[in-house]
């Protein structure tokens, strides 16, 4: 099964990203979503006011 990247926001400036195995990206997420607890997260820097970031979001709204 596929591995995929998933990114946690937390409060407006941590960022945290947890491998998380699922079928799709939407898999993917939802996992996140479910098993937050159980995931093991890494530190993936702060946000600071001049940081930029674009993404894609899918039809739901979320970060693609």
């Amino acid at each position: 099964m596929p591995k995929y990247e998933v990114m946690r926001k937390i409060d407006a400036w941590v960022r945290e990203v947890a491998v998380v195995e699922a079928k799709t990206e939407e898999d993917a997420l939802r996992v996140a979503y479910a098993d937050e607890q159980q995931l093991v997260w890494e530190d993936a820097g702060i946000q600071t006011f001049d940081d930029r970031k674009f993404v894609l979001l899918d039809k739901e709204g979320l970060e693609f």
